[in-house]
């Protein structure tokens, strides 16, 4: 049997570090500029629908971010929740086509 190793794709784009405060944001840049000594949320679940080329992922702080791979090259957010409280037992990506 041969097994096919695993290959680095890409990198994904870190999600908010912890500790920081959204509220206080005014610009999308306030989450871009992370601190240097910044700790993430680990990632606990991935969710990829091939069809809407959509990358769901769970964090540890019980953040959903999703990311749309369309675009060739380019990784942009569709949404996050951060706000999310209760325990995730599932995951279903539904497509949506934006224009």
């Amino acid at each position: 049997m041969t097994i096919d190793p695993v290959q680095h794709a890409l990198t994904v784009v870190k999600p908010h570090y912890l500790g920081v405060d959204i509220a206080e944001g005014q610009s999308p840049d306030h989450l871009m500029n992370h601190p240097r000594n910044a700790k993430y949320p680990d990632v606990r679940a991935l969710c990829f629908d091939d069809n809407s080329r959509t990358l769901t992922a769970v964090y540890s702080d019980r953040s959903l971010y999703q990311w749309n791979f369309a675009t060739k090259g380019k990784i942009t957010k569709i949404s996050s929740q951060l706000f999310h409280v209760g325990p995730i037992h599932g995951l279903e990506v539904t497509y949506t086509k934006y224009s």
